[in-house]
């Protein structure tokens, strides 16, 4: 059995939050921080759960100004039913993460969401570098801890900056894993609406 904290709710709090992202929902609020199945933080020690760093990603690389995403056709996106799901937005002008360089002009943030059985290749058409956030299971799909690119998610997080790098990926699609979901990063996109948007930061 999957738990409320575990993993496989951090698809059902990435999604509705995406999804209400484009209907103009300013935030969302989550019902406890500790306590029971459903804690940002884990009983006892306090140690940090999946849902926080998701919470912390997305509130640190997506911006005001939400994009119209989509996919193939028969894959789902922008809120469609289908084993893919893309949700885009403007990305936030200075986040407080340990980023690899500078954001050009026009950055977009994109969460992808891989909720098949099987890997997908995800095409992003910008130019530049891709910068990846890739959340997966720490074993099996019900385990209650997460991988951030491979290695453990940290047990707690610093006010100051997160200590959540991200992987380089070069230009090209981006592999997501079985069950898997990431925050994407495109620095040098150059989306005019994301240029007009920095500009008003």
């Amino acid at each position: 059995m999957v738990t409320l904290a575990q993993l496989g709710l951090s698809f059902g709090l990435v999604q509705p939050r995406s999804r209400l992202r484009r209907y103009g929902h300013d935030a969302v609020f989550r019902q406890a921080l500790v306590g029971g199945n459903y804690g940002l933080l884990a009983d006892g020690a306090y140690a940090a759960r999946p849902d926080l760093f998701s919470s912390v990603l997305w509130r640190q690389l997506f911006g005001d100004v939400v994009l119209d995403a989509s996919t193939s056709a028969g894959a789902g996106g922008s809120g469609r039913q289908g084993d893919l799901r893309t949700y885009a937005a403007c990305a936030r002008a200075a986040p407080r993460l340990p980023l690899p360089g500078a954001l050009g002009g026009g950055s977009v943030a994109v969460a992808a969401i891989n909720l098949a059985t099987k890997p997908v290749n995800v095409s992003l058409g910008a130019p530049g570098p891709r910068w990846v956030w890739l959340l997966t299971a720490a074993g099996a799909a019900s385990a209650p801890a997460a991988l951030l690119n491979g290695a453990p998610l940290p047990e707690a997080l610093t006010p100051e900056t997160p200590p959540l790098p991200p992987a380089v990926a070069a230009a090209g699609a981006v592999e997501l894993p079985a069950r898997s979901y990431a925050f994407l990063l495109l620095p040098h996109a150059g989306h005019a609406a994301c240029d007009a948007a920095t500009a008003e930061l």
